[in-house]
């Protein structure tokens, strides 16, 4: 698994609004997860969302859960890049099941 919240998409925290400030040389401008279906993918975060909440959990973990349920080798999986966001999400993903 390289990224279950596809770069921040299915984080919870993806705007817009973010997409927008993002610098020029980002590479998620040229990417179609972010331009031409960036309102279905964030749509998708959205209605991850009603889950997320109903179980006291984050979006991101959610997501991270989600992966982790499917079939297949998982040679890493996705983690928060600072600790502040991923702190209760591990607890959380390892007792959560979808």
């Amino acid at each position: 698994v390289y990224s279950p919240m596809q770069a921040g998409l299915l984080s919870g925290s993806f705007t817009a609004e973010r997409m927008a400030a993002l610098d020029a040389s980002d590479w998620r401008r040229e990417d179609e997860d972010f331009t031409v279906n960036l309102e279905t993918n964030l749509a998708l975060a959205d209605a991850l969302r009603p889950i997320a909440e109903s179980r006291g959990v984050s979006v991101g973990a959610v997501a991270i859960a989600w992966t982790l349920s499917g079939p297949g080798p998982l040679g890493r999986a996705g983690l928060a890049r600072s600790r502040r966001r991923g702190d209760g999400d591990n607890r959380a993903i390892r007792d959560y099941a979808i």
